[in-house]
């Protein structure tokens, strides 16, 4: 299925949940209220006003994107976005939750799950794999114990502040060109334990061969971890801006390392890698683990290294 075809599936008539209607062009002015009056919810943090524009254009007139509204006397008190998206390395698309936002005055309401439901029915009706995400406030505890019931588990994403003076892993270089034969194998381990997606590996293997032909001034960097001449594992990593917060950041596009013995301290030192040059850059690093195999034990991994997530994956594989 082409995204064009997504979403014009995505926007066919069918039946909703009620109270939950699909929100249409007449609804913008009123959803933009609902939302810009939200301190969270959002997957990406609170967007800017320019992006919530965007966000509220792109979610009503059903452009990759759609929203599901309940209103009580004519005003939104709940509601839910949702956008066709691709992994850079996959020519497939997953369904992923922009917000999904219940007022405090309804909170002893079911609009929460009935919200979900509706993400689900999309999920069934476009045939894409769904991924909803929220942050691990404590506030959002609540949020969190109905996501885990509805949902499996899919893994997590961290934030972790600029530290200057952390020293680098000894066997972590910056990888180049010359490498290239090395580097080749470890391709087909980029998104390996990602089952929402089929991996397209020319895609992948160009991505990297671009990123080692590009200067690490220009944002993009390949560290390899080795082994004496052998090379272990690899992490690409990208400064980037968010485009709901307008932030910039360190962020891990992959870490590709195969099973073995050693699998686990192969991946922390490339973290650590990532951590260091963040801390360097004066960035916030951006890193994070998604898995459909064993994302609990790998978010164990994780929170060895960078303490607790700032945020927390869940998947819907469909009906």
């Amino acid at each position: 299925m082409t995204l064009t075809e997504a979403c014009k599936v995505a926007n066919r008539p069918f039946n909703l949940y009620s109270p939950i209607k699909l929100a249409k062009p007449s609804d913008a002015e009123d959803l933009w209220v609902h939302l810009r009056g939200i301190d969270e919810g959002f997957g990406n943090g609170r967007p800017t006003d320019d992006a919530l524009d965007n966000i509220v254009k792109l979610s009503v007139r059903g452009d990759h994107a759609v929203a599901g509204i309940a209103r009580e006397n004519g005003r939104i008190v709940a509601s839910i976005g949702l956008s066709i998206n691709q992994l850079w390395y996959s020519d497939e698309f997953l369904l992923a939750d922009i917000w999904h936002y219940v007022a405090p005055t309804h909170r002893r309401t079911p609009y929460a799950k009935t919200l979900l439901r509706f993400a689900k029915t999309y999920a069934d009706k476009t045939s894409l794999p769904l991924v909803m995400t929220v942050t691990t406030d404590p506030q959002m505890a609540p949020k969190i114990r109905l996501y885990s019931r509805e949902f499996e588990d899919y893994g997590g994403a961290f934030v972790i502040p600029p530290e200057k003076g952390l020293p680098f892993p000894p066997n972590v270089y910056v990888a180049t060109k010359e490498m290239w034969e090395k580097i080749e194998p470890l391709c087909k381990w980029i998104g390996g334990d990602n089952a929402l997606t089929e991996v397209n590996y020319s895609k992948a293997l160009h991505l990297v061969r671009e990123a080692l032909d590009l200067k690490p001034e220009q944002g993009t960097f390949v560290a390899v971890a080795m082994d004496g001449p052998e090379v272990r594992g690899m992490i690409a990593l990208q400064i980037v801006k968010n485009n709901e917060t307008g932030a910039w950041g360190l962020e891990e596009k992959f870490i590709a390392v195969p099973p073995g013995e050693h699998t686990a301290n192969v991946s922390l030192d490339l973290m650590s890698f990532a951590r260091v040059l963040a801390g360097n850059l004066g960035l916030d690093l951006w890193i994070g683990v998604a898995s459909s195999k064993r994302p609990k034990t790998k978010l164990r991994l994780y929170r060895r290294r960078f303490g607790e997530p700032a945020k927390l994956f869940f998947r819907y594989r469909g009906a």
